[in-house]
């Protein structure tokens, strides 16, 4: 307990004037121990020889309890830690008087066979008062829905994490000096351990490669973020691909093998689901890796296979309930596919067909199979249209009746839908002595309006024309400025155990306080003067502020200043202030930003 005398008063008694002292007496903790590890502990004062020990008490994560009793230097804590197998390891902990810093100790089982690596926060409150924290370096949770095992990379103790514990475990250095040397290998139910990860740097993700022993490869990611309090890195392990399922329908998936299409098995994915997805991986390190395909069932119907292992958005077609929005998304640690309704704007392109005849269309110049249909624009009609094989080549063929062929031969044309087209076709009479129909010309044009892709087919120059150039008239939809005053970064070495942490570097980026600006002559912008007279123009400006707040009599409104070879005279009394001399001028006086972005998008 710490005493503390704020202040002494005086008063009367009697009526007479005495010296009668008034005491504040403030009573702080000396200590506070708080636990920011995922396990209980318990703990307790250790006594001396020859006096019974006290009962244990016990703090769950993120508590805190005051130390009434505690001498800093001298007392010793009992501190023991349950982890999730039950296994108690204990030290004992000094509470001593140090700067803010932060150590690291091992506690041990009862019979020294093993230890575990905590680490102590020292620092002090606003009010002054000793805050111990007892924290785990690394945590580790384990997302697969399979037995996990971990070990050091330079050790083979293997610490493992079953899939029925969905709780945190703590994974511990071999030593308390190699917090920031460790490196983890990691191994799912029967496979074989990864290489070694490094899970040291904050906002590191990787993908553990682990051999089959039946051949082939698992992939599970591993990233590395830091908690909230800035002590603990917490090390996350799920599987490399996530499916989830954002419908009302309940899913069925299975990996599709092009050349062993009778091996599919299908798993059950419900409604509003999320689950990790294990494909079979020949080797990670081909192309094998980059050609996986997946395939969804919603009752009897069955989509055609898509890639999952690059980023990309598209439609499949399901006869039952018509088309499914499949968004895959590729991070640096795992692959999200995720399974939608259809919404406005999800279809690759909106047809129109404004001619007097009928368009054919399909996917790509070269059908892979009976499934790549023709479909049948009629005239005056339009439609919605997606990719009948998402994992074919995705360029729309389209052919007018009557089309001549092209310069090349060819009496189709094909369309890639990722940017903005202009085509123009020629088709031959339909009636035998018709002449106006003779090498009449069609046009064809996509653009992007709003979120939907459009193609327009017409016989309208000016419509077709119209289109190409409607990207000029485009109006800034997305305007953003960002002002700091300031940016500093510091750089800090606090690692080092009997040292106080050193500053290694410094930079910052910091304004002037104040700049005074005139709007330039024949220009349509400020320009600043120099920086010698902005000294001046500011200390005249105070000195003038000074005088009004005074109420001097003799204030000078118009004040005149040698700015390089000519007499400056400046009307302080106006607003905005102006410049009289050499030529009238408006003047602004205003502050600098340390940082200025300006983003304009369309």
């Amino acid at each position: 307990m710490i005493l503390q005398l704020e202040t002494v008063q005086f008063g009367t008694v009697s009526g007479r004037l005495q010296d009668t002292p008034h005491y504040t007496i403030h009573m702080k903790p000396t200590c506070i121990l708080r636990n920011l590890s995922p396990y209980p502990i318990y703990h307790r004062v250790k006594t001396a020889e020859g006096v019974a020990p006290r009962e244990y008490r016990v703090l769950m994560y993120g508590e805190q309890e005051v130390l009434h009793e505690v001498v800093l230097g001298t007392t010793k804590i009992d501190i023991d830690v349950t982890d999730q197998s039950d296994k108690r390891y204990y030290a004992f902990v000094t509470m001593r008087r140090v700067d803010k810093s932060i150590t690291h100790g091992q506690f041990y089982l009862n019979d020294k066979s093993a230890s575990l690596v905590m680490g102590v926060s020292w620092e002090y409150d606003s009010a002054n008062f000793l805050v111990a924290s007892l924290f785990a370096p690394y945590w580790i949770i384990n997302r697969l829905d399979r037995d996990l095992y971990i070990k050091r990379a330079d050790d083979d103790k293997v610490q493992c994490h079953p899939r029925s514990f969905n709780g945190i475990s703590i994974f511990t250095p071999s030593h308390k000096d190699h917090v920031d040397k460790i490196k983890l290998c990691v191994r799912v139910d029967n496979t074989l351990f990864s290489d070694s990860l490094n899970i040291q740097a904050v906002g590191n993700a990787e993908v553990a490669v682990c051999p089959r022993r039946s051949g082939g490869d698992l992939l599970v990611g591993v990233t590395n973020s830091l908690s909230n309090m800035g002590l603990t890195k917490i090390v996350v392990v799920t599987p490399n691909y996530i499916l989830l399922n954002n419908t009302k329908y309940s899913l069925e998936y299975s990996q599709y093998f092009p050349n062993k299409k009778d091996e599919q098995v299908w798993s059950s994915l419900p409604e509003t689901g999320v689950v990790g997805i294990w494909p079979s991986i020949q080797d990670s390190n081909s192309d094998n890796k980059r050609t996986l395909y997946l395939m969804l069932k919603v009752g009897n119907s069955v989509s055609k296979p898509f890639f999952i292992t690059r980023a990309d958005e598209f439609l499949v077609r399901m006869p039952e309930i018509g088309c499914l929005h499949i968004s895959v998304s590729v991070s640096e640690s795992a692959t999200t596919i995720t399974v939608n309704t259809y919404f406005p704007g999800a279809a690759p392109v909106k047809l129109f067909n404004l001619t007097d005849r009928p368009v054919l269309l399909w996917q790509s110049q070269n059908p892979a199979d009976d499934s790549q249909k023709t479909y049948v624009l009629a005239p005056d009609t339009h439609m919605l249209f997606t990719w009948s094989d998402p994992a074919a080549e995705r360029s729309l063929c389209y052919k007018v009746e009557g089309q001549l062929a092209n310069k090349k031969g060819k009496k189709d044309t094909f369309f890639d839908l990722a940017k903005d087209e202009f085509q123009e076709v020629e088709c031959e009479q339909l009636v035998a002595g018709d002449a106006d129909l003779k090498n009449k010309k069609y046009y064809a044009a996509s653009m992007l309006c709003r979120q939907q892709r459009v193609l327009i087919f017409t016989d309208d120059q000016c419509l077709a024309t119209g289109t190409k150039e409607q990207r000029l008239h485009e109006v800034f939809t997305y305007d953003a400025t960002l002002q700091l005053y300031g940016l500093a970064l510091s750089l800090v070495n606090n690692t080092l155990e009997k040292e106080l942490p050193k500053e290694i570097f410094y930079m910052g980026v910091t304004p002037t306080d104040v700049t005074w600006l005139y709007y330039g002559k024949g220009k349509k912008y400020w320009t600043s003067f120099s920086n010698n007279n902005i000294t001046k123009i500011e200390a005249a400006y105070q000195a003038y502020l000074a005088d009004l707040k005074a109420n001097n009599p003799k204030i000078q409104h118009l004040v005149t200043l040698q700015l390089g070879s000519f007499e400056h005279k400046f009307d302080f009394s106006k607003n905005p202030i102006e410049l009289l001399l050499p030529d009238k001028r408006k003047i602004k006086r205003t502050y600098l930003h340390g940082l200025l972005f300006y983003i304009l998008l369309t």
